[in-house]
């Protein structure tokens, strides 16, 4: 691996776990702010503390496989990893398997991905974090078989 690959992979864990654990403190923080302050809405009260647990959590997003925006982040992520490699046999995407979603400031994608390499269908991992107006692949490796 390139000395550049292992800095920028460096950099990607080390943001990644940073936005983690920004998200588990603003957590934690609605959390504690809902058990001490008095509310004379209890359903809202707990509501809110519902939605504070979901906030960051990585989650299953199954029926999404075929969602044309998911599609489009699937292409995306086969477009970069094939440009960022100078790939002389480029995968091709063939379709999303998988979806996992992690709602930080925006949503991170966990996808896999069927694609094709050479005439093999191989399956891919690739994580893509979606602004709306821009995306940004942060991952993309080979599947566990």
């Amino acid at each position: 691996m390139a000395e550049g690959s292992k800095q920028s992979a460096m950099e990607e864990n080390s943001n990644r776990s940073t936005m983690e654990d920004a998200m588990r403190r603003r957590q934690s923080a609605i959390e504690e702010a809902m058990r001490t302050q008095p509310s004379d809405n209890e359903d809202l009260k707990r509501l809110v503390m519902a939605e504070a647990a979901v906030i960051g959590s990585i989650r299953d997003a199954p029926g999404s496989e075929n969602d044309p925006d998911v599609i489009d982040v699937a292409w995306f992520a086969v477009s970069e990893h094939n440009n960022n490699n100078n790939a002389n046999a480029p995968l091709e995407f063939e379709k999303v398997v998988k979806v996992r979603e992690q709602d930080v400031s925006r949503t991170v994608y966990y996808l896999t991905i069927e694609a094709k390499d050479g005439e093999a269908k191989k399956l891919y991992e690739a994580a893509v974090y979606d602004n709306w107006d821009s995306k940004r692949l942060m991952d993309f490796w080979p599947a566990e078989d």
